[in-house]
């Protein structure tokens, strides 16, 4: 009587990243029809069938930002609003140079600082002071860190659980355990720790092939 996630079988292309925010009942309505399938089954349908997307070339942008631009939509949807220029400053708060906005940055960014010397890193975008933080690569490393609006979608939820953890969509999930603070508030702790754990990416748990939930990491 209860609705899971699983996997999709062609892992390079498994979606389930992007779905740990969902509820029971949008899962009892959902269908995923290629969950089963590889990429290269999905074209052989599709050129099958006689679809004019079959062949279509791989995208890795965001759908809604075709061209790319990233920084100049954020800009566009803030109508003008956009954040000021600021400091680019050590861990210790000498100030090394300006940047452009906070919100051409994101932690773990290299190019495009500006700075000599280094290769300084991004290691955090303090919005509150409009200031950029970096640092040398291995300041990029943590293992503990704290997420919000979490969404269990799993069994009967424990108050510390070992799961598998993911970070990017791209990347390869590692051990860990979540604690929860409060109802929809946890700790994550990481047996290894993992580069650039950027605040408002999603970390997504499984345990096996099954998506468990996540949280927005704060």
């Amino acid at each position: 009587g209860s609705v899971r996630v699983l996997r999709g079988l062609d892992r390079r292309k498994d979606q389930t990243y992007f779905l740990f925010n969902l509820n029971p009942a949008q899962l009892e309505r959902a269908i995923f029809p290629v969950g089963e399938l590889t990429k290269e089954e999905v074209r052989k349908a599709a050129r099958e069938f006689g679809l004019p997307l079959a062949d279509k070339p791989e995208s890795q942008e965001i759908c809604f930002i075709p061209d790319g631009d990233t920084q100049g939509f954020i800009a566009g949807e803030l109508a003008g609003a956009a954040p000021p220029p600021g400091e680019i400053v050590d861990s210790e708060g000498n100030i090394l140079g300006q940047h452009a906005g906070i919100h051409r940055y994101t932690v773990g960014q290299r190019r495009g600082l500006g700075l000599s010397g280094g290769p300084w890193y991004v290691q955090r975008v303090d919005a509150a002071l409009n200031r950029i933080v970096v640092g040398p690569a291995d300041g990029l490393l943590r293992s503990t860190f704290k997420v919000t609006e979490v969404n269990w979608m799993g069994p009967r939820r424990a108050r510390d659980a070992r799961v598998m953890v993911k970070i990017r969509h791209g990347m390869a999930e590692g051990e860990g355990r979540v604690r929860f603070i409060t109802a929809d508030t946890a700790e994550v702790t990481l047996a290894h720790p993992a580069r650039a754990i950027a605040p408002g990416q999603a970390a997504v748990f499984y345990r096996g092939e099954w998506l468990l939930g996540g949280g927005w990491i704060a």
